[in-house]
């Protein structure tokens, strides 16, 4: 069974994603424990390094056929995180204190939603996938 592009970019976007999730959760652990930076402060200057790093993967291994150019694909990526980064840093804030969740378990759940909008939001828009649907998706008419 032929899997659809789609799901093959979903996967790979998951796995460079989910790397630099891992590595942005090992900076807020860091930042946190040693430096004893506020967890807010933490997750965002681990956000913005890790969603660097997965911009870089995903631009060269994921939408390599991109016609965008990197300066204006990188500006609408990184601008995106950052509103990304907002919801993320209310959401963790809520759940840590409203609900006395860990940290870095609120950050975990947090991701599994932030994950899917941004996938969606880079092929569309960062990367301007969207001539490539119908072929991404296996559609041949």
């Amino acid at each position: 069974m032929q899997f659809p592009n789609i799901i093959k970019r979903f996967a790979k976007y998951t796995i460079f994603s989910s790397g630099a999730f891992w590595f942005d959760l090992l900076l807020i652990f860091l930042l946190v424990e040693f430096i004893h930076l506020q967890y807010l402060v933490a997750a965002t200057g681990g956000f913005v390094i890790a969603h660097s790093l997965n911009f870089a993967l995903n631009r060269k291994w994921n939408f390599h056929e991109t016609k965008e150019g990197v300066g204006k694909s990188y500006t609408s990526f990184i601008i995106f995180g950052f509103l990304c980064l907002a919801f993320i840093i209310v959401s963790l804030g809520f759940v840590v204190e409203v609900f006395h969740v860990n940290y870095l378990i609120a950050r975990i759940l947090i991701a599994c939603f932030v994950g899917f909008v941004n996938f969606s939001f880079n092929y569309f828009v960062s990367f301007r996938m969207g001539s490539h649907l119908k072929k991404d998706l296996n559609i041949t008419k």
